[in-house]
């Protein structure tokens, strides 16, 4: 399969935030609730997202997204050995910032047809780039 841009111009920002992976919506007593940690993340990657959009209309054809999630190395525990990579399925960290886009950057997330996410030791932030493609 070749994906090809459309010519319109890549949508990039960076959210200066620790990511923070979905999380399930729970229930207690008979309410449903959303962990406040999360919700939070998902409006600070919402509004940063909007204002990357300057206004434009949500995308309306097939999406292209890459993501970067950036934490800080910890450090081995004593006797350990180095860690790899940082906890979290990047699977769940990449649809937590889909989730935010929805509706933003494109007008929802069953529109994306490709993604490309890396989870990577460093300075806590996110880098997104949005592009619309053809098949």
């Amino acid at each position: 399969m070749t994906l090809k841009l459309l010519g319109m111009p890549t949508i990039k920002f960076s959210v200066p935030t620790l990511p923070v992976p979905f999380m399930r919506t729970g229930f207690q007593e008979k309410r449903r609730y959303n962990y406040a940690r999360y919700t939070n993340y998902k409006n600070l990657v919402g509004l940063v997202a909007r204002r990357a959009m300057n206004g434009r209309a949500p995308l309306t054809g097939a999406i292209k997204v890459v993501a970067e999630f950036f934490k800080h190395k910890p450090q081995p525990r004593k006797g350990s050995k180095p860690q790899v990579t940082f906890q979290g399925d990047v699977d769940n960290f990449l649809k937590a910032v889909l989730d935010a886009m929805n509706g933003i950057c494109y007008e929802d997330d069953r529109q994306v047809i490709f993604v490309q996410a890396t989870k990577i030791f460093g300075e806590p932030h996110i880098t997104v780039e949005v592009e619309e493609i053809t098949q």
